[in-house]
């Protein structure tokens, strides 16, 4: 199997995917959503599909049951991958619906791979069993969105819930660590967890919550269509396509906040993935060349610990952009059973560190990135000297 397309709405996920099968020989086409991959398949039929299930326009299982009605595509095996829909009944409802595989991020890549060598060793039955099922059972559209709500709906309140009991626990866990003037590196730490759930939990609610409102009013806008006469005004149909349009750009303005609050591919594919994904994105914006060398650490850091190490490499990314004027940095994560490591070094004009006053603006990101450092047991070094650029050295225990 030679040719797969990915379809996903997360722009992380997309490079990361593509990266890893690249990697193994595979060609690779990708879409950020259903009409988007219809579109681009019908033209260039892939070997296999991997869908997400929540996007704009149209959602994975819709994209599912239109592939499996599609003469040119229902032999291509589709396969469902999500992290939001990950429980026994939604797999059912994806096989159910047509899919011929349903993964649940994250998975390591050596599995994703494994998945996808047998389905492609598996090609031929996958295919008889598609023609079979589309000849013995057939969905209707209806029960398509019901069942779909119906999963919806339960998603949502469970979510509500968690977050209920997660904000009650945060509550009673601040308060403690306020009692005692003693702990102050102790909460300082929790400060910065709380932040970090802050983050993820907004970025969830986003991706929870809005987005399937977005999928929700993509379905009902093609729902109109299809019913709608032929001979429609030009003026309804100028406002069903701006209504599109503006689905589409809020849709997009909400992926880009999302990666702002909270990156999904640090939970996903953990540390060096992440800094391999925001190195790209923010040569990207400033220009400056960014390489990033290390392989993935196993077994994984702590989730505290990866964020720690991301977040204290864009604030020295940031530091770099105000302060540094360098054309180039180079970040190096290395690890053993003990310890792991990471380096931001720079080529700009660098500092003289016995000067920094940490009470000025200029050092107050430093002491951010110390704080982050310290509060997790780590250590923190900043080696620099005028024209001779800059290193900062960041080491944890695992």
């Amino acid at each position: 199997m030679s040719k797969i397309l990915i379809v996903d709405d997360d722009e992380q996920n997309l490079v990361v995917l593509e990266e890893i099968l690249k990697s193994h020989k595979y060609n690779v086409l990708t879409a950020a959503n259903g009409a988007e991959a219809l579109d681009k398949a019908r033209l260039d039929p892939p070997d296999l599909i991997v869908s997400d299930i929540l996007m704009p326009v149209m959602d994975g299982f819709t994209l599912c049951h239109e592939w499996k009605g599609d003469g040119l595509l229902k032999k291509i095996p589709f396969v469902v991958y999500s992290s939001e829909y990950t429980d026994e009944k939604d797999k059912d409802l994806a096989l159910k619906i047509g899919a011929d595989r349903f993964i649940r991020k994250p998975i390591a890549p050596e599995k994703f791979l494994e998945i996808m060598k047998d389905m492609e060793n598996n090609a031929g039955q996958i295919n008889q069993a598609s023609e079979d099922s589309a000849i013995n059972s057939e969905i209707e559209n209806k029960e398509v969105f019901k069942l779909y709500n119906e999963r919806l709906i339960k998603k949502l309140e469970q979510k509500m819930l968690d977050l209920e009991r997660e904000v009650t626990e945060r509550k009673k866990t601040f308060t403690a660590l306020q009692e005692s003037e003693s702990q102050l590196r102790a909460l300082a730490g929790r400060l910065t967890e709380i932040e970090e759930f802050e983050r993820k939990k907004l970025s969830q609610e986003l991706h929870d919550k809005v987005g399937p409102n977005l999928t929700a009013l993509n379905i009902n806008m093609s729902i109109l269509k299809n019913v709608l006469p032929y001979d429609l005004s030009e003026e309804i149909k100028s406002r069903l396509a701006d209504s599109s349009a503006l689905v589409e750009e809020t849709a997009d303005f909400i992926r880009n906040v999302m990666a702002d609050l909270r990156p999904q591919v640090l939970d996903d594919y953990g540390l060096t993935a992440a800094l391999k994904w925001y190195g790209e994105r923010f040569s990207k914006r400033t220009g400056i060349t960014v390489e990033v060398n290390g392989e993935d650490l196993s077994p994984r850091l702590p989730l505290d610990i990866e964020t720690a190490f991301f977040r204290i490499a864009q604030e020295a990314m940031t530091n770099v952009v105000k302060y540094a004027g360098a054309g180039r940095i180079t970040l190096r994560l290395e690890g053993n059973d003990n310890t792991v490591r990471l380096e931001i070094a720079d080529n700009g004009k660098g500092f003289d560190v016995t000067g920094l006053n940490p009470r000025e603006r200029s050092g107050w990101g430093l002491v951010n990135m110390k704080e982050r450092a310290q509060a997790l047991g780590g250590k923190f070094v900043i080696e620099s000297s005028p024209a001779e650029g800059t290193r900062v050295i960041i080491e944890m225990k695992r």
